[in-house]
């Protein structure tokens, strides 16, 4: 099949989604339409049964209840397409890129094939190896047990989705929602769940020997009927050398003296959730998987500071100063950074002086608020920022490659010079 024929059929598809009596529903069951760009486009209730659709694209296209079972998606670019309540058992997805994507529903099961009159069924597993479902949303789908053959499984949501049983042991699932998910049984040993939701979770019989829980959710959640041996957990202020208030004070002796006296702050790991530190001196501290929710940095000084992994869902850093810190991998859902300052660091007094940018890079900010900060040449290589307000953000020069910005309050940001390939939602 070429690309003209298949834009025709795309086309007559839109008149059957008008009049579903109109017998022009697309269907491409059996076909082959591999490398074909299908990208944006509406193929709502298609028929891919058993197409081959390897390494096709089909970037932000609209395949809600489409009939996909079968199908060969073999490296297929799937990043934000919809396949809520789509019928996928039995399809073939190793290397599929599915960043993003929605599959609120849908159906990813093994698939039972019975021959006319027979009572023997053949299973043909949903094959997920090596794919890429970093902030997909799988809430209430039918899932397969390959998935835990599936890559990186950071921030996905899989809200009420029944996981009983599932081997998911040393999988990525950072930030990961899993909140009243049914992992009862499951094996969850080794995972890496930092900053993940469990909240309300079942977890009767679930194996967490080993697993990083270090700034996880966990209200609600039955982890006294879990195996949770050798757990890394997050660590609390008792477990601190001093009082928190002298960590921080010796910390701003060590910044003043240039290093000379005081102490540098390590408070990775810590669970700070909902403390009250604004306006204090942070600059070169360690808060690398803090958790941190619902916490406030307003006008803090944090230049230089490391931030990655933490879970600062809801906090504040309103007017702080975020020169060259580092928040890679943070969950900054709903975070607050109006006015915010992250400007580039210069390192050293000997020209050319080398610069640290801002690193906001495989972080969550969906519906922060962003406006009027300072982000000059600031990364956000793969970042989620849909929902986000940044309304007279200062975006110049900044990297915004991958970056999901679908729904995002961009109308008087300035994005001179800013680097946007492949990023979503750009207008």
């Amino acid at each position: 099949m070429t690309q003209n024929a298949l834009r025709e059929l795309i086309a007559q598809h839109q008149t059957f989604l008008a009049s579903p009596f109109s017998k022009t529903r697309l269907s491409l069951e059996g076909n082959d339409a591999s490398d074909l760009n299908f990208s944006g486009a509406e193929l709502a209730y298609c028929v891919l049964r058993r197409a081959n659709l390897a390494r096709a694209r089909f970037v932000g296209a609209d395949l809600n209840k489409a009939i996909m079972s079968g199908a060969v998606l073999t490296d297929a670019d799937m990043r934000r397409v919809n396949l809520g309540n789509a019928d996928l058992r039995g399809a073939e997805m190793a290397g599929a890129n599915l960043e993003r994507a929605v599959l609120v529903g849908a159906d990813l099961r093994n698939a039972r094939l019975r021959g006319a009159g027979s009572v023997l069924a053949e299973e043909v597993a949903t094959v997920l190896k090596g794919a890429n479902l970093r902030g997909a949303d799988l809430s209430r789908a039918l899932l397969p047990a390959a998935l835990a053959d599936a890559g990186d499984l950071s921030f996905v949501s899989l809200r009420k989705v029944n996981l009983q049983r599932f081997d998911l042991s040393n999988r990525r699932l950072i930030g990961a929602d899993l909140t009243e998910a049914d992992l009862t049984g499951a094996d969850l040993s080794g995972a890496d769940l930092r900053g993940a939701c469990l909240e309300r979770a079942k977890l009767d019989g679930a194996n967490l020997d080993g697993a990083n829980l270090v700034a996880a959710r966990l209200d609600g959640a039955n982890i006294a009927q879990a195996s949770c041996r050798l757990v890394k957990w997050s660590r609390t202020v008792q477990d601190l050398p001093l009082e928190l208030d002298e960590v921080i004070e010796a910390h701003k002796l060590w910044v003043s003296s240039e290093g000379m006296e005081g102490k540098q702050a390590d408070l990775s790991g810590l669970d700070l959730t909902g403390a009250r530190l604004d306006d204090r001196e942070f600059s070169g501290a360690d808060f690398s998987e803090a958790m941190l929710q619902n916490a406030s940095f307003t006008e803090a000084r944090m230049v230089g500071t490391r931030l990655d992994g933490t879970n600062a869902l809801g906090a504040s850093f309103a007017a702080a100063d975020l020169a060259g810190a580092s928040l890679i991998d943070a969950n900054l859902v709903g975070a607050n950074f109006m006015g915010a300052r992250a400007f580039p660091l210069r390192v050293g007094t000997v020209e050319p002086c080398p610069e640290w940018v801002a690193d906001f890079s495989g972080a969550n900010l969906t519906g922060a608020n962003l406006s009027k900060a300072k982000l000059q040449n600031a990364v956000f290589y793969r970042a989620i920022l849909s929902g986000a307000d940044l309304r007279e953000a200062d975006l110049r020069g900044a990297v915004l490659v991958g970056a999901d910005l679908t729904g995002a309050r961009m109308e008087t940001a300035q994005l001179e010079n800013a680097i946007t390939q492949d990023a979503f939602g750009v207008r």
